[in-house]
């Protein structure tokens, strides 16, 4: 997209639609980010102190954000290396509003001679992080080894370019079979009523194929594909329960156990990790009524709550203690990694210690909470503070872990998934 600066006398004639702003701000780049996504084919005619008016001519995908004093313009442009369709575009997600709040179709970037470009503005100091789709997270854009990129991060100084490059895109690349440790079962798009159907990936213990009368305790875990393979990982870097619980076993430390990893439905992951009335409550009709039952049927289990636990991190540890705290009789034991008992992020707002205190008695389960001190771990804490008050004034029992300087990402959460597997299945 071009811009240029005429006077009135300059655009007589020119069959373009007019738009006249009155605005006190001279810097006009400025001018053009006011929280608002425009998608237009016209003229903007901005009256300055002077009557100077800017042109813009074309077909125009912008995202606006208010000209406040001490606002620096981050342009961000993006290159992919690998053939889009023509009807395929490029999206920003991110960790503020006028980023979509994660949401990864809300902040389209605008194609100017074969690449994408967005302009934001953000005050200085705000820290910065996102990623780049095509829409979904079912195909964002991937490192040239076909791993899901950590996060982008940058802290805004001033006015700034960025320049990418996204080699590939996860929905174009064929994975290959997952790199698991162990024995395993693939179920791909296992039904679900009332929401999307996903993967699950049953992890199976060493001695499952020798000892066919022995049956297992078995651990469900929200956010599937970043469990075993690193190459599905949201960021790159899995759970690694597969190598950690093998370990512990060769080591006759826990018990053997079924591990049972469900796939997010990534769009709207933070509805069904919740107790939102409508997707929260079919994805946990979903773990309790169709999927355990299920397993049971198909896996040697031990299908008592008592062998059954729950586990996950940030949303997925918020769905973990609901589930169990909810469904005592189906799930006894529940790990809450850096859970969000109580947050407020773009659409997703949570309190679940108002139902906590809203209950009179204890419940006949065994929690397992930790957190780390960084970052989006900072922002958790107040929650995970409250829920831990109100949980002792109903003297009900947790263990506690907080890990010093540990940020919020899978490679964290893996450092501490041997916590857990002691606490539920560890030999006495």
């Amino acid at each position: 997209m071009r811009f240029r600066i005429c006077y009135p006398e300059q655009v007589e004639g020119s069959e373009v639609a007019c738009l006249t702003v009155r605005q006190g701000c001279r810097n006009v780049i400025s001018l053009l980010h006011l929280s608002l996504s425009l998608n237009l084919c016209f003229a903007f005619f901005l009256r300055l102190l002077r009557p100077t008016k800017l042109c813009v001519v074309g077909s125009l995908s912008l995202s606006l954000s208010s000209c406040q004093p001490g606002n620096s313009v981050i342009k961000i442009e993006v290159e992919s290396l690998s053939a889009l369709d023509s009807n395929e575009q490029i999206f920003i997600a991110g960790n503020q509003p006028s980023l979509g709040n994660w949401n990864a179709a809300e902040i389209p970037l605008t194609k100017e001679n074969g690449k994408w470009s967005g302009s934001f503005s953000f005050p200085a100091g705000t820290q910065l992080e996102y990623k780049f789709t095509k829409g979904s997270w079912e195909n964002e854009g991937l490192t040239a080894d076909r791993r899901v990129p950590s996060n982008y991060q940058f802290t805004v100084t001033g006015d700034t370019s960025m320049n990418y490059s996204i080699p590939l895109w996860r929905d174009s690349v064929y994975q290959g079979p997952p790199t698991i440790t162990g024995d395993y079962r693939v179920h791909d798009a296992f039904p679900v009523k009332g929401l999307s159907s996903r993967k699950v990936i049953v992890w199976l213990p060493p001695s499952y194929a020798t000892d066919s009368h022995k049956k297992y305790p078995v651990l469900y875990m929200h956010d599937g594909q970043n469990v075993f393979d690193p190459y599905t990982s949201t960021l790159g870097h899995d759970w690694r329960v597969d190598e950690i619980a093998d370990s512990l076993i060769q080591r006759g430390e826990i018990e053997e156990f079924i591990c049972v990893a469900v796939y997010c439905s990534s769009d709207v992951r933070g509805k069904e990790y919740s107790d939102d009335p409508d997707l929260g409550e079919r994805y946990q009709d979903f773990m309790c009524c169709q999927l355990k039952p299920w397993i049971d049927s198909v896996y040697r289990t031990n299908p008592s709550a008592e062998h059954t636990a729950v586990m996950g991190a940030s949303m997925g540890g918020l769905i973990s203690f609901i589930l169990a705290w909810e469904y005592p009789d189906v799930f006894s034991q529940a790990a809450c990694m850096s859970p969000a008992f109580k947050i407020e992020v773009g659409n997703i707002k949570v309190d679940y210690i108002k139902e906590v205190l809203a209950e009179s008695q204890r419940k006949d389960i065994e929690l397992y909470i930790d957190n780390g001190t960084l970052d989006l771990e900072a922002q958790l804490q107040p929650g995970i503070d409250e829920m831990m008050k109100t949980l002792d004034a109903k003297e009900q029992e947790y263990i506690w872990y907080l890990d010093q300087g540990a940020p919020h990402n899978e490679r964290a959460w893996s450092a501490r998934t041997w916590r857990p597997l002691v606490q539920f299945f560890g030999k006495e």
